[in-house]
């Protein structure tokens, strides 16, 4: 039987979440940071909010100020995609296995699609924002992130069997 048949993999319960306190303490910290994501993905995230933590980080950092400005911030925006959406993973899939505990590779997809959504409505939100502009390429970084966290935990999940 393949591994992801099994119904205890990794030592994980079998039994679904019954009560409406369990479902919520494992659907909330997805839903909430998917929220954050579209509160950032609007005049909040703009370039004109985020220059204070630039000038912040120039100014606490002296090896920084030898950095072009254009370079740090366009950086640092890939790494916070990047990371965002990485984590935005990684708690849709613990909600997915705290779930459905016997669906290793239906919960990886599902988790998938659910950050491949949010990352869409966040490219969308920036369409129609006047600071910002969406972008596909951000869409594929943030894509990035969130397959290069699905192949690390499930590395890690089938190193426990």
């Amino acid at each position: 039987m393949p591994f992801w048949h099994k119904p205890a993999v990794a030592g994980i319960i079998t039994t679904s979440p019954a009560s409406f306190r369990e479902r919520l303490l494992i659907w909330l910290p997805p839903v909430v940071w998917s929220g954050a994501i579209l509160v950032m993905a609007g005049d909040l995230g703009s370039s004109q909010h985020t220059s204070r933590l630039l000038a912040w980080l120039r100014e606490y950092l002296p090896f920084l100020t030898s950095v072009p400005v254009w370079w740090l911030n366009k950086f640092l925006r890939h790494a916070v995609h990047f990371l965002a959406y990485a984590g935005l993973l990684t708690v849709w899939l613990r909600a997915c296995w705290k779930q459905w505990p016997w669906r290793d590779l239906s919960g990886v997809a599902l988790a998938l699609g659910l950050t491949l959504t949010v990352s869409l409505l966040d490219e969308g939100r920036q369409l129609f924002t006047t600071t910002r502009s969406g972008s596909l390429n951000d869409v594929l970084l943030d894509m990035s992130g969130a397959l290069s966290m699905a192949l690390v935990l499930m590395l890690l999940r089938l190193r426990r069997l």
